[in-house]
């Protein structure tokens, strides 16, 4: 049997990569988590508002304000106590309920700050007009720059791509959250601003500046369509 090699011109793209059994089940388990996940997160923004959550965003503030309150209280009680007691590790006692105290609080930050950050973002997803596709009035205003949303993340996280309509060029790519963006700015694009689009991610020098942001031309097609 005739082996590859590389640098025979006539035998490149002919040799065959076995993949094992276990590896193809792996490549479709984590497909279908995908499928599962994007799915998911398209019934929580259907189905979950602030009625049926039961809390509105003011009232979350709220909370969020009174569990910092209620941290700060925590510190300066903690404070106050190894100050009276003279805390050190001469006294075991003492110096244990100081660290277990501390330990207590450091669990609160987490505890509260995550849950907060995690149901605002739940809310903001929810309730929030930006999709792929947005459009948003850049540096100088529409007719100078536009800034065009072309991806989504978890937690109301947006990788948004600028694009200098004037000289015709990809300006900046980046990443912004939800409660970022000014929704009263969003707007369509305009035919004759997609095919601007267009023209610049045709460019060799701009796909190539997407490309370095792990952002395909094929991405901000997708966002104009």
């Amino acid at each position: 049997m005739k082996k590859f090699h590389i640098d025979e011109p006539r035998e490149i793209g002919k040799k065959r990569i076995r993949v094992s059994k276990n590896d193809l089940m792996a490549a479709k388990d984590e497909l279908s988590e995908i499928v599962v996940r994007k799915k998911i997160r398209e019934m929580v923004k259907k189905e979950l508002t602030e009625e049926t959550i039961g809390v509105s965003k003011s009232e979350i503030t709220k909370m969020e304000k009174l569990s910092d309150k209620i941290i700060k209280d925590s510190e300066t009680l903690l404070k106050m106590f190894r100050q009276k007691h003279k805390v050190s590790t001469r006294d075991s006692v003492l110096y244990n309920t100081s660290k277990d105290w501390e330990q207590a609080i450091r669990t609160l930050k987490m505890k509260f700050g995550g849950w907060f950050v995690k149901l605002k973002d739940i809310l903001n997803e929810a309730t929030s007009p930006v999709k792929i596709g947005s459009a948003l009035p850049g540096s100088g205003g529409r007719k100078k720059e536009i800034e065009l949303v072309v991806d989504r993340f978890m937690g109301g996280k947006w990788t948004v791509v600028s694009f200098n309509m004037v000289r015709k060029y990809v300006s900046g790519v980046g990443v912004t959250v939800d409660r970022q963006i000014n929704y009263d700015d969003i707007f369509k694009l305009s035919s004759s601003e997609k095919n601007t689009i267009k023209k610049i991610i045709k460019n060799p020098e701009d796909i190539a500046y997407l490309d370095d942001e792990n952002v395909k031309p094929i991405d901000v097609l997708r966002a104009i369509k």
